[in-house]
């Protein structure tokens, strides 16, 4: 039943365009530079298995961004910290100069 209701949801967009075939209602959205885009649509459910797929594959996607994100965040951290850090050091060394 629900697998029935997502194909529903999707198909609602839709409209049936001159020759029977489902084009988007938006006719230059998908399609580069005014042409008409036709997008054919399966009458079969998507299966449980597919969508488990799906979902797993963007959640790995996601925590691989993430970390890779986190990494480069974290080495930014780092060289501005030593930056500052030799800033510090040599402001110091100036005062005890003057």
């Amino acid at each position: 039943m629900r697998r029935r209701s997502i194909t529903l949801s999707f198909r609602r967009s839709f409209v049936r365009g001159p020759l029977g075939a489902a084009s988007h209602r938006n006719h230059g959205e998908w399609g580069g530079g005014g042409s008409r885009t036709v997008m054919a649509l399966s009458s079969e459910p998507l299966s449980e298995r597919s969508v488990q797929l799906a979902v797993l594959l963007a959640f790995a996607s996601g925590v691989l961004v993430g970390w890779q994100a986190n990494r480069v965040r974290r080495r930014y951290l780092d060289w501005r910290k030593r930056r500052l850090q030799d800033q510090l050091a040599a402001t110091q060394k100036k005062l005890d100069l003057s």
